[in-house]
């Protein structure tokens, strides 16, 4: 496995092994707080859009990229554009994990929350890098 798909997919299973650990975290960690509804809706609205964000940017950035390491697949201007576009959506999808960790502790209950977590997991869990014919080289910084 090449350096680059290795960064790629490290990256990718830290951030849905952190999504497990937010989960034990927010059965662990119980919260007092009294919620506000129009918080939960708010926020709701925010993942909503960070996940059309999200799409937008992988066919803008990632998917350009990819199509153009078939026909450059040593570039490593490519190479390292592919990293920071699989990074940001990682990130992204994180974020989602995260808005759910924030609700969970200003007081709304784990059936609430949950399916923060569930998108955020089955986000990275899909949006994994294409096969590529031959494997990405190294980058070279």
């Amino acid at each position: 496995m090449n350096p680059t798909r290795r960064f790629i997919q490290t990256v990718r299973i830290c951030m849905i092994v952190s999504v497990v650990f937010y989960v034990w975290i927010i059965f662990k960690t119980p919260s007092s707080a009294k919620p506000n509804p129009t918080l939960l809706y708010a926020i709701t609205a925010v993942a909503v859009a960070i996940v059309a964000v999200l799409f937008v940017f992988r066919r803008m950035f990632v998917a350009r990229t990819e199509a153009s390491l078939t026909e450059q697949p040593d570039d490593p201007k490519l190479l390292l554009r592919l990293r920071q576009g699989y990074v940001v959506t990682y990130a992204l999808s994180e974020s989602i994990v995260l808005y759910g960790v924030v609700l969970h502790f200003v007081g709304f209950r784990s059936s609430q929350v949950i399916p923060f977590f569930i998108a955020g997991f089955l986000l990275m869990s899909f949006l994994r890098p294409k096969p590529m014919n031959r494997e990405f080289p190294a980058v070279t910084s």
